[in-house]
């Protein structure tokens, strides 16, 4: 796995016995704008952590990944693919808890894959 996977699921407190098939997340699809077709995917995990994928130009690409790292309902950071390449390549992380990043907060990161959830076949 690369480094901001790894980050991820460590802030998901989610490791190799969370990710098992024994231990599934629930996975939650959602049609947003009631055309039929699926906009985003929660993911809930045993232990309450939360991770929302989001394909908001409807390309059946993940493009947005949204953490909620300790099931409190706010978010804590978020993965946008802005070139729509299929690669993570911006990061915010808010820092004081309020679920909205600082101007200053946006960070670019190597381009990166992180596997979401199957969209479902159609």
């Amino acid at each position: 796995m690369s480094d901001a996977v790894d980050a991820i699921n460590a802030a998901l407190g989610l490791d190799a016995d969370s990710l098992s098939a024994e231990h599934p997340p629930r996975l939650i699809y959602v049609d947003s704008d009631g055309n039929g077709t699926v906009d985003g995917c929660i993911e809930v995990f045993p232990n309450g952590k939360v991770r929302r994928w989001l394909d908001a130009n409807e390309d059946g690409k993940w493009d947005t990944l949204v953490i909620d790292a300790d099931g409190d309902g706010v978010s804590h950071e978020a993965y946008y693919d802005l070139d729509k390449d299929g690669l993570f390549d911006l990061e915010w992380t808010d820092e004081n808890g309020d679920g909205k990043p600082a101007e200053d907060e946006f960070s670019e990161v190597e381009p990166t894959h992180i596997s979401g959830p199957p969209l479902p076949p159609e």
